[in-house]
């Protein structure tokens, strides 16, 4: 199971990084823009994004996610630190795995991880 995790908070980002490896799983990469995620996508195709939705540059996480949707099928599992309604809202327009809270059990995020794809 390929992973990428978009995430613009580094120690998270690498948190989850060995946290998921250490489980089996494949990270292909680690991003903190929406744009170099979409980017990352076309080329390496991973079968899930952990997707943060406040990232650095343009793009927030959920245009990301759009637009990831608009040329694969790669499930999206968002995992933020904002419990905004609208927010939510948003997101959930696009169908994703899972939406989270942080702070959030990663063995919880696995569990939904493991639904969509099967294990590592």
């Amino acid at each position: 199971m390929n992973i990428l995790i978009v995430e613009d908070e580094f120690i998270i980002a690498l948190r989850m990084k060995m946290e998921f490896s250490k489980m089996g799983y494949t990270i292909i990469d680690t991003t903190a823009r929406g744009e170099d995620a979409v980017e990352i996508v076309r080329l390496k195709t991973p079968d899930i994004v952990l997707m943060d939705i406040n990232l650095q540059g343009e793009m927030d996480g959920i245009e990301a996610a759009a637009q990831i949707h608009s040329f694969s099928t790669t499930s999206i599992i968002f995992v933020t630190g904002y419990p905004d309604k609208k927010l939510k809202l948003r997101a959930e327009k696009l169908k994703p795995a899972g939406y989270f809270i942080k702070p959030v059990n990663i063995y919880t995020i696995a569990s939904v991880i493991n639904s969509v794809g099967g294990q590592p």
